[in-house]
């Protein structure tokens, strides 16, 4: 990996807050040299333009209201005091600013004040005041309506027409007829819920916590069927030979006929992981081409890099990647890192950890449904001990007193 990517990727992790102390200090190194100041803004904007950066560009409408975002979460980050050492090391006045700028994108991508929420709802949701903590149902002209759990509704589309409705935790679109026009619903689940949706084909999808999807009302005859997910689903295709399903997740499309499996794709991976239960799958990057990347079977995990651009397939145990559809939290030789991601999502809630260590220790261990983040915290603590705190409404995890 040439450094430019390689300091893409510590930019990534920088703004999810996912740096180790070496690669923290390898990425101040490079902040520091005179050349940087260009490659760092294009990061910047490429952040900005992304669907991470959708809530800051949304109020990006001119460079002055630019400025003044800008100036506040500069206010902000200086009530939190940074310490000595980042300032020295940024003390010229152009490296002042730059390190501004980099701390500004980092507290708009996770939040800077712990009592704003986890997850970033969509745009139109953000638009029109809708709670963050709410699943949403976006529709085709861009109206945002709340799915209330274990509700029951009619979902209408413009011309008044009954295209789906809620049934407690599903959306059913099955009866819906074939149409000559595509016409998207997008369903967002946030963090510390699931849901499912029955698609118009017969399609089953569990959306888990922090995820959403992008389909079709109906899909159209003669057509593949595509949908579009961000975060982690599972699936089970109604098989048509004539119609493949395709599900895109970034740059990867997995095309299926008739199968059973899961995909995990969060912002904040570096990977998109497919495992396949039942049938098979092949894997695309980019557009369909006549060669795919890898076909999978029963049992394998494809696991694709976004930065590499490369494809590793294993032989897994499914259950632990799907053990998520029953409400269970299930680990194997998981760094407490990953661990601390999936239980922010299962619970809703900020983990922040300053025992560096304890991010690489891995653990194999199994949570059911009824198990509270405390008792959860507690099993890991008597592996690793460490002290528990809650600060500005975060779960801070530090080194044991001595």
């Amino acid at each position: 990996m040439n450094e430019l990517n390689y300091i893409k990727t510590l930019f990534q992790k920088f703004l999810e807050n996912r740096l180790t102390k070496k690669e923290f200090k390898t990425f101040m190194e490079w902040m520091d040299k005179d050349n940087t100041e260009r490659p760092l803004k294009l990061l910047i904007d490429q952040y900005l333009e992304s669907e991470n950066g959708a809530l800051f560009s949304a109020q990006k409408e001119s460079q002055d209201a630019s400025e003044r975002i800008f100036q506040r979460i500069i206010a902000q980050i200086e009530e939190e005091k940074k310490t000595p050492q980042i300032k020295k090391k940024v003390s010229s006045k152009k490296k002042y600013t730059t390190f501004y700028v980099m701390a500004a994108c980092l507290t708009i991508a996770l939040g800077f004040v712990f009592t704003k929420p986890l997850f970033t709802p969509p745009p139109a949701a953000l638009e029109k005041n809708v709670d963050p903590n709410a699943i949403t149902l976006t529709l085709e002209n861009g109206n945002v309506e709340v799915i209330t759990e274990n509700g029951a509704k009619k979902i209408i589309d413009q011309q008044g027409n009954v295209v789906g409705e809620q049934e407690g935790q599903r959306l059913n679109y099955q009866s819906q007829k074939n149409t000559q026009k595509l016409v998207y619903n997008t369903l967002t689940v946030p963090y510390g819920k699931q849901f499912d949706v029955l698609l118009s084909d017969g399609t089953k999808v569990k959306l888990n916590a922090g995820s959403s999807i992008k389909y079709p009302v109906t899909f159209l005859e003669g057509s593949d069927r595509k949908v579009v997910v961000q975060g982690e689903a599972f699936f089970e295709v109604s098989k048509d030979e004539q119609h493949p399903f395709i599900v895109s997740l970034n740059d990867l499309n997995i095309k299926v006929l008739g199968t059973q499996f899961n995909v995990s794709f969060y912002p904040e991976d570096d990977e998109i992981n497919t495992v396949l239960v039942e049938g098979s799958v092949a894997l695309y990057e980019g557009v369909e081409t006549s060669k795919p990347l890898t076909l999978l079977a029963p049992g394998q995990k494809a696991e694709w890099n976004k930065f590499k651009k490369e494809v590793r397939v294993d032989h897994v145990n499914t259950e632990i990647y799907t053990a998520w559809k029953e409400g269970v939290l299930m680990f194997k030789n998981t760094p407490f890192l990953i661990i601390r991601q999936k239980l922010e999502r299962h619970f809703n809630v900020h983990i922040l950890n300053e025992f560096e260590a304890l991010d690489t220790q891995q653990y194999t261990a199994s949570f059911s449904s009824g198990e509270s983040i405390e008792n959860i915290l507690d099993y890991f603590k008597v592996d690793t001990p460490f002290s528990t705190s809650i600060e500005k409404g975060a779960i801070l995890l530090s080194q044991p007193n001595q």
